[in-house]
């Protein structure tokens, strides 16, 4: 509790270890998903193209890579995603419900399936931090799992690119949802040093996940715990590999009323779309000493 407790008010994230004797379909879920993520991204350019997430609202489909900023100024994005909202799978089937690509049609009980297994390991994590802090009920009751949210499932690829490259990683952000539960096997992620307010890289390791804290958490604690700022960069010491990434978003309710820095009340819908707009915005050129971060909590400075 105590080193979940620190995790949450200094950096903003912490490694999750499932490594141990009872996590073994747990660690099976793994290897799958990333199977299931390299068979995604070899589908055909046109079959993406009908699934654009632009037609969904930004919750369903595929980005294609260099649509957005990336993580150098003035640079487009070095990724591309394929998102899945929570709301298809797990909610009760006389809600309305977005058609989903044909091709998922086989693999959907086993995705219904890791969401509830990363919905749960989410849920413990809110409960814990509740405890740890001594917060009232506020974060939970905006994580109702029996109502709708903008949780996702979302896939990315990092195909091979080099710190020079015109498309690099993904922008300096913080996430808006609450958690970000991320799987990956390669160097790319980075955060920001304390001491030295430089990036650095996050080291991944087998069998554990990396959780990171987003801009509703630290709204909901009103302040205490932190929002993770970070990037994806090419990682310099393997320029040719491909990086994939799985990224459980858990988000708080539609509903869910979120006071903000200002004193303000913003729907969770609301302040998601937000968020989503300043992803959307054009591409611009930069001076070389300008740093982009889009960030709907306090923004901070880095090198």
């Amino acid at each position: 509790m105590d080193a979940l407790k620190q995790s949450a008010c200094g950096p903003g994230f912490f490694g999750l270890d499932f490594n141990g004797d009872d996590s073994a379909d747990v660690l099976l879920d793994f290897v799958e998903l990333e199977q299931f993520t390299e068979a995604l991204f070899d589908r055909p350019s046109e079959e993406k193209k009908q699934h654009d997430f632009r037609k969904a609202g930004r919750v369903l489909g595929f980005k294609a890579i260099g649509t957005e900023n990336g993580a150098v100024l003035g640079r487009p994005d070095g990724f591309e995603l394929f998102m899945l909202p929570q709301n298809e799978f797990v909610l009760p089937p006389d809600r309305s419900h977005r058609p989903l690509p044909p091709f998922l049609d086989s693999k959907r009980g086993f995705l219904e399936a890791c969401m509830r297994t990363y919905q749960k390991i989410g849920q413990i994590i809110l409960q814990r931090l509740t405890e740890a802090l001594e917060l009232n009920d506020e974060i939970l009751l905006a994580h109702a799992k029996d109502k709708p949210s903008m949780t996702s499932l979302s896939f990315l690829k990092y195909p091979p690119q080099q710190p020079q490259s015109s498309q690099v990683g993904h922008i300096p952000h913080t996430d808006i949802g609450s958690l970000t539960i991320l799987l990956t096997g390669q160097k790319g992620l980075q955060v920001v040093d304390p001491e030295c307010q430089k990036w650095v890289f996050i080291e991944p390791k087998a069998g554990q996940l990396i959780v990171q804290f987003g801009d509703s958490m630290q709204f909901l604690s009103r302040g205490r715990i932190s929002s993770s700022l970070h990037r994806v960069f090419p990682f310099p010491e393997a320029p040719y590999a491909t990086k994939y990434t799985i990224a459980y978003f858990m988000r708080p309710n539609v509903e869910a009323e979120i006071p903000v820095e200002d004193g303000s009340v913003w729907l969770y819908k609301d302040l998601h779309c937000r968020k989503m707009d300043a992803f959307s915005s054009p591409i611009r050129a930069s001076r070389e000493d300008e740093v982009e971060i889009i960030s709907t909590a306090s923004p901070v400075v880095v090198e």
